[in-house]
């Protein structure tokens, strides 16, 4: 895999009333913070058959190995360095990477399936229920009409276009009300950002690595490795999960220790 041109861009959010300036980390203080965040574990050697890195999600004693030819290319060692980083930061501070999807990955849950999360770290939840979309549903169907006759095809598939497009902005505006974000929209952001970060071809490398690249869990240690290496790029190309993911850094008070 051909990597994304460098870029090594600064970032500067407000987060919870502070002001964040945030650098590029070099290849030395990744090191540092790995071992920070390992405990004290090393990182060690291996010649992998394919890959350059591999995290060890090992309660108590989780590990990075690195491909000893990254020591020839430094750039190299930074990108998958920080993408072994993105899989340690996503396993703690539970020592777990059964997140659900890229929701539970930003907010260190264990098993979320909602598609819906907060923007902000706050506590009951104001995600979307099952109970709550089928009431927003039922206003959409309110507000479009009476529903069709089953008979009358084409009418029916007219109102149920209708529905569909005013249940699509009740659902926003119910969002946006409760200052959520949803699933969709961080994982368009981070599909975008990996392609970006580490271009592959689903055509020549086949359904089975598509489907692994696009997975939450690497999605997310990819952005973490952009994150690392170029918080600018990180914030330009992926908003929501640029802010959504510092709001809840305070889940995760070592990674937040470690990353200022």
């Amino acid at each position: 895999e051909t990597g994304a041109p460098t870029e090594a861009l600064t970032a500067s959010v407000t987060v919870g009333g502070q002001t964040w300036s945030l650098q590029p980390i070099s290849p030395v203080e990744l090191v540092r913070m790995a071992h920070e965040l390992l405990g004290g574990s090393e990182i060690f050697l291996r010649k992998y058959p394919q890959a350059r890195g591999v995290f060890y999600p090992e309660p108590g004693k989780a590990r990075i190995g690195l491909h000893p030819e990254l020591g020839r290319d430094y750039e190299q060692f930074a990108r998958t360095l920080a993408h072994e980083v993105g899989h340690l930061v996503d396993f703690l501070p539970e020592e777990t990477l059964k997140r659900g999807n890229i929701l539970g990955r930003i907010a260190s849950l264990r098993d979320y399936l909602k598609s819906t999360i907060n923007a902000l770290p706050t506590n009951p939840s104001k995600a979307l229920s099952p109970q709550d979309r089928r009431a927003i549903r039922r206003a959409a169907e309110a507000k479009v009409g009476p529903k069709p006759a089953q008979d009358a095809q084409a009418d029916l598939a007219a109102w149920q276009a209708a529905v569909s497009e005013e249940y699509a902005r009740l659902i926003q505006d119910e969002m946006d009300a409760r200052q959520l974000i949803g699933k969709e929209r961080v994982r368009e952001e981070l599909l975008a950002v990996s392609t970006w970060w580490r271009p592959f071809d689903p055509q020549r490398t086949g359904e089975s690595y598509a489907r692994y690249r696009e997975s939450s869990k690497e999605l997310y240690a990819d952005a973490v490795a952009v994150l690392l290496n170029s918080p600018g790029s990180l914030q330009a190309r992926a908003p929501t999960f640029f802010e959504s993911f510092l709001a809840y850094l305070e889940r995760k008070p070592e990674v937040r220790a470690a990353y200022q």
